[in-house]
Parts: C-alpha cells; structure tokens; sequence
C-alpha cells in the first residue's frame, strides 16, 4: 500500500520539472529495493512500446543538489553477483535497469555518503534548433496518457504535463501561421540554467518551435514553478 501512494505521490510531482525520490539515507554501505531506487521504471517499462515510444526516463545522482558523477553503487541480486551502476560526468546514470530485474527486486547498493536521484522525462525526437509543434504536443499527450496508466488508471491527482522545455537553446519563438512569431518564455533553473520552452496549450496556432540552437534534450513537465 505504502507503495502506491510514494508511486502516486511521485506521479502529482512531476509536474514540477525536477521530480526525485532519495537513493540513500546515510553513510557507508546502504541498501534499498532496485525498484524504490529507480521509482516508475517498472511502471513506464511494463507499458506497451507504442505507449511509451515518444518519451524516456533519466536518472540523475545529485548531492546537495549538484550533480554527483563519484557515485559508487551496484545492483545486488539474490545469489550475491552484482552489476556496477555506471554514471557520466554529469551525474547521469547511463544504463538503466531492466524490467527483470525490477520484477526479481534486486537490490540497490551504495557506498559512501546519500545523494538523491532526480528524475527527467525526456523527448524521444532528435534535438534540433527546428521543430514541429504538432510532435511536441503529440508527446506530451503520449506521456500524460502514459502516467494515468502509471497510476492504475485513475487520473485524479496526478500530474499533468503541459511544456516542453529545450535546456541550452539559448532562446527560442514560436512560428505561427501566416509566418508570424511569438517569443518563447524562459525560466531559469537552479540546475540547468536559462532554459526556454514552450506550451502547445497557450500558443494553439503555432507550427513549429525555432531555437537559437539545437537544445542538449528535450523534456516535458508542468510549468516551471515561480
């Protein structure tokens, strides 16, 4: 039970950009179930492809909201074999457990002191400094379809995805018909810095997305928190 309402709860927050659940919670050697470590992982691989196509989760190790790359974990199954957790300079960890492993509840070791995993919801398109309006929101409406069947099919207080952000575009506008543009908003982010981004709901004529250049991802969330 205590389960569902952390993946509900998680599920309401991620329409905020940064959503995360703690990896640890002291020093030395912790361990917690693989699947508490990588919340929703189980739940967006056991959708169907064509559910999930358009979008990917991302995992980030972040310590005093940094990001933290020195991390040392591994996951342990039951028979003592462990895999190393491989994380880039970034802090990103670049091979995500399987649906396998999630259902057998390996466990997720670490070493040394806590760090937090955030969590990314990213566009499946190729970053590009020109996109098509009509995919970006295609996108956001696969996810948000996809995170009422995350939480069991009931809509109610979850969160809903309503921007797409372009980290390290600089800037961007929205190409409407007729050709006429519309700057897009930006926000600043603690983590990712000025960052613009763009929500089909309040610019419905749009036709494409043009960036200053081409962003390093793409993710979708709810609108930044001011």
């Amino acid at each position: 039970m205590m389960r569902a309402l952390e993946r509900r709860a998680l599920l309401a927050g991620l329409a905020a950009l940064a959503a995360g659940e703690p990896a640890t919670g002291r020093a030395g050697v912790t361990r917690i179930g693989l699947a508490d470590a990588f919340m929703l992982l189980d739940a967006y691989l056991a959708l169907k492809p064509a559910e999930r196509d358009r979008f990917v989760l991302a995992y980030r190790a972040l310590r005093n909201g940094k990001p933290a790359p020195d991390v040392k974990a591994r996951i342990v199954r039951r028979d003592r074999s462990s895999t190393p957790v491989a994380v880039d300079a970034d802090g990103w960890v670049t091979t995500l457990p399987t649906l396998d492993e999630l259902k057998r509840r390996d466990m997720f070791e670490v070493d040394g002191p806590p760090f937090d995993f955030a969590l990314e919801l990213r566009a499946t398109m190729t970053p590009a400094d020109r996109l098509p309006a009509a995919e970006l929101a295609a996108t956001l409406a696969q996810v948000n379809a996809a995170i009422v069947s995350m939480a069991g099919g009931n809509a109610s207080g979850v969160g809903r995805l309503t921007c797409v952000y372009f980290p390290d575009a600089g800037s961007g506008r929205a190409i409407l018909e007729a050709g006429a543009e519309r700057p897009l908003p930006v926000f600043d982010f603690k983590l990712i810095g000025p960052t613009p981004y763009f929500e089909p709901r309040s610019t419905p004529h749009a036709m494409a997305v043009a960036l200053a250049k081409a962003p390093s991802r793409i993710l979708l969330a709810g609108p930044p928190r001011r």
